[in-house]
C-alpha cells in the first residue's frame, strides 16, 4: 500500500514537473521566434540536444540502449506522434490565434478518455468526466479564445497535435514499463532528429536567432524540453493516462503566468477564474482518480 502510494505520488510529481516545463517552453519559443528563429529550427535543435546529452550519459551509466522488439517499433510511431504534436501546435499559431490553438490542442484529454475506454484500459466514470469537463471549461475561461478568424489549416494542425499527444499518453505507458524509458526517449528523439534533419537538408534552412534575447529563448526552450520530455515519459510509468492528461492542464496556466511576467500580457479576472478551475480539476483527479490495474502495477521495471 505504501509502495503503491509512493509510486503514485512520484508519478504525479514527474507529470507536474513535465507540464510546468512544457509551459515554460511557449514563452521562450516566442522570444526565439521574435529574434528570427522558426518552429522547425527549434524542433530540430532540441532533438539534436537531447540525443547529444543523453546518448553518452546512458553509456556512462552502463544502461543499455537496446529495446524490446515492441519497444523499438513503438519508438517509431511515438516519434511520429510527437512530431505531429510539436510541429502541429507550433505551426497552428501561424494561421489562427494562439489562444484558439491552445484551446483546440487541450481537447486531447477527451480523446485520451475515449481511447482508454475503447482499449479497455480504464473505465470512463462520471467523476473522471466531470473533472475533464471542469478542466476544459477552465481552459476556455483562462485562454479566452477569439473565434473571429478561423483558418482550417490552423485548426487541422492543432487537432493533429492533440491527436499526437493523446496517442502517446494512452498507449505509451506499457512501453515505458517494459523498457528503459530514457532509452525509449533517446530513440524517439533520434528518429525525430533524422526526419527533421532530412527535411531541413532538402527543403529548409536552420535559422538561429539574431538577438541575445532570442538566443536565450532558444537555449531556455531547449533545456526545458529536455526536462519536460524525460519527466513525462518517466511519469507515464506510474500515472494512468486520463490522470496524466488532466494534470497536463497545468501547462497553459504556467504559460499564461510566464507570458504575463515576461511578455507583459495581462491576466483578467475571468482568466484567473479559469486558471483556478483548472487547478481544482487537477487536484480532484489526483485524489479521486483510479489506480493503475494491479497487473500493470506489479510489472517489473527495467529502469
Amino acid at each position: 500500500m505504501k509502495t503503491g502510494s509512493a509510486r503514485n505520488w512520484l508519478g504525479v510529481s514527474l507529470i507536474g514537473l513535465s507540464a510546468a516545463s512544457f509551459g515554460l517552453i511557449t514563452t521562450q519559443s516566442r522570444l526565439a521566434y521574435d529574434g528570427g528563429s522558426t518552429p522547425l529550427t527549434l524542433a530540430f535543435l532540441r532533438s539534436v540536444a537531447f540525443v547529444a546529452a543523453f546518448a553518452p550519459a546512458l553509456v556512462m551509466l552502463g544502461r543499455s540502449l537496446r529495446l524490446s522488439r515492441r519497444g523499438f517499433l513503438a519508438s517509431i510511431w511515438m516519434a511520429v506522434a510527437l512530431m505531429a504534436m510539436s510541429l502541429g501546435y507550433l505551426g497552428s499559431v501561424f494561421f489562427i490565434p494562439v489562444s484558439l490553438a491552445a484551446l483546440i490542442f487541450y481537447t486531447y484529454p477527451f480523446y485520451v478518455a475515449v481511447l482508454s475506454r475503447l482499449a479497455g484500459r480504464e473505465p470512463l466514470t462520471a467523476a473522471k468526466m466531470l473533472a475533464l469537463a471542469a478542466a476544459f471549461v477552465g481552459l476556455a475561461l483562462a485562454l479566452g479564445p477569439s473565434f473571429a478568424t478561423l483558418d482550417w489549416r490552423g485548426i487541422a494542425l492543432a487537432l493533429a497535435a492533440a491527436a499526437g499527444v493523446a496517442a502517446t499518453n494512452t498507449f505509451g505507458g506499457p512501453i515505458m514499463r517494459e523498457n528503459d524509458p530514457l532509452a525509449v526517449n533517446l530513440w524517439i528523439n533520434l528518429w525525430m532528429m533524422l526526419a527533421l534533419g532530412a527535411y531541413v537538408v532538402v527543403n529548409g534552412t536552420i535559422l538561429l536567432p539574431a538577438t541575445t534575447t532570442g538566443t536565450a529563448g532558444l537555449i531556455g526552450a531547449t533545456a526545458c524540453y529536455l526536462v519536460a520530455f524525460t519527466s513525462w515519459l518517466l511519469g507515464l510509468r506510474a500515472v494512468s493516462p486520463i490522470r496524466a492528461a488532466v494534470m497536463f492542464n497545468i501547462e497553459p496556466v504556467v504559460t499564461i503566468a510566464i507570458a504575463w511576467l515576461v511578455l507583459g500580457e495581462r491576466l483578467g479576472p475571468v482568466q484567473l477564474l479559469g486558471g483556478g478551475l483548472v487547478i481544482a480539476a487537477i487536484i480532484a483527479m489526483t485524489f479521486t482518480g483510479s489506480r493503475l490495474p494491479d497487473a500493470e502495477a506489479r510489472r517489473p521495471s527495467s529502469a
